[in-house]
């Protein structure tokens, strides 16, 4: 009766092993866990992509406006 309980637990630990390391059938954990954090990478690097697109346009307004401004507001002098 050990025998069996012992072979049936070692039975069971390789299944365990078996599945949670490598695909089994059509059914590929790591598949899934790829799947399930691509999701959430993709919108992480979405949000920070846009982040950043939004700080380089300030940016590049903070720096031009008052340039051209600067360049309208100039008195012109005349040319003799």
């Amino acid at each position: 009766m050990q025998r069996s309980i012992q072979k049936y637990r070692d039975d069971h630990d390789a299944f365990l092993l078996l599945v949670s390391h490598g695909a089994l059938g059509s059914f590929n954990p790591w598949e899934i866990a790829d799947s399930l954090a691509d999701e959430p990478m993709a919108e992480a690097l979405a949000d920070v992509a846009a982040e950043f697109q939004d700080v380089c346009e300030e940016y590049a307004e903070a720096v031009f406006t008052p340039e051209f401004l600067q360049f309208v507001q100039s008195p012109t002098t005349p040319i003799s």
